[in-house]
Order: structure tokens, then sequence, then C-alpha cells
């Protein structure tokens, strides 16, 4: 039996570590300019995307203010799956490292670790 506290419980954020050429990346391919969905836009996959992308901007501010390497994006498992599904598998900003590689396995680590998704 379900108690009634039980019944409307919101997923808990699960969190991805990521550096600003990751977090830029994401930003990127949300806000359009990518046209990595051209028939389509962010919001028709999750809505309210916005918050997504003003938690990518309040990581951002974090990394800048705290001098930190990493921030840890609050995301939970269908932002992520839709994230995994329109970031580039690669992806460079011209300073040699691939952050759509890298940032697409932290989010398939952090699927696969929950059993989100099935290998």
């Amino acid at each position: 039996m379900v108690e009634a506290e039980q019944e409307w419980v919101l997923p808990i954020p699960e969190g991805v570590d990521l550096n600003q050429s990751e977090l830029l990346l994401l930003d990127w391919c949300c806000c359009g300019a990518s046209r990595i969905l051209p028939a389509g836009d962010m919001e028709s996959l999750v809505l309210p995307w916005h918050t997504v992308r003003l938690s990518i901007w309040e990581c951002l501010l974090e990394l800048k203010a705290k001098s930190s390497q990493l921030a840890r994006l609050p995301l939970i498992d269908l932002d992520a799956k839709a994230l995994l599904a329109v970031c580039p598998t690669t992806f460079r900003w011209g300073t040699g490292e691939d952050c759509g590689y890298t940032l697409k396995t932290k989010l398939a680590q952090m699927l696969l670790k929950k059993g989100a998704v099935k290998p």
C-alpha cells in the first residue's frame, strides 16, 4: 500500500560534474544556435527547459566565482536523456579538448549507474 506522502514524490535531481567547456556546449545546444534540432526546439523535449539553461549558467558563474574546475549540474533522468540525444558526440572549442565526448560520457555514466538506460 502506498501512503499519501509517497504518491507525489518528485524525482531528486542527480548531478553531473562538468567543466566550463562542457557547460558551454550544453548551453549552445539548448539555445538553438547549434541548429542540432532544425525542426523543433528544446521546449518540445523537456518542459520547462529554461530551468535547465538557468542551472547551466548558475554552474558557469559558480566556476568563475570559486575559481573551480568543475561544477555539479543537477539533472533528472529525463533531462539527461534529452541532453545525451541532442549533444554532439565530438566537439571542440578550438582548445584541443573534445568536450563533446567527455560530456556525453558523463551523461551516459549517470544514466547507466542509475539503471535508467540499458547497455
